[in-house]
Parts: C-alpha cells; structure tokens; sequence
C-alpha cells in the first residue's frame, strides 16, 4: 500500500475496483502496486464526501468539500 506522507487523509473509496484518496489538498488514485498517482486538487481541510456511478461509458467519482463538488471521469 502506497504511504501517503502529505498530510491527513480526508476520504477514500473504491471505484469499481480503483481506489481514490483525497490527502491534504490532492486527489490521488492508488495503484495495484501501491504507487501513489495524483490527479488534482480539492481545496480544504476537512473531511470529504465520495460518491460515484457509471454514466455513459466511463465512471464518475464526485467529490464534495462542504462548500463545493469536483467530477472526475476515471476512465
């Protein structure tokens, strides 16, 4: 498993087999072999919500801060 020394962990899921953690202010996808990989940044502190479906042909992961929403396509 990938050690994630940025800051705290805020939130974490699996994505139809793909885990994605928000730590300190980066969204990270970690991979099979436990490589860290970032994709963006979500603002804030505190701990964040997580959700996704399949739309389309792709998935979405929507992250939540409290005061804003981030989409990213996983795919």
């Amino acid at each position: 498993m990938a050690i994630l020394d940025v800051g705290p962990i805020r939130g974490m899921r699996n994505v139809e087999g793909k885990l994605f953690v928000v730590a300190a202010q980066t969204l990270y996808q970690i991979s099979n072999t436990g490589v860290a990989i970032p994709f963006g940044t979500i603002p804030g502190v505190g701990r964040v919500s997580m959700a996704h479906n399949q739309s389309g042909l792709g998935n979405e992961l929507i992250v939540v801060n409290g005061s804003a929403g981030y989409a990213f396509n996983t795919n």
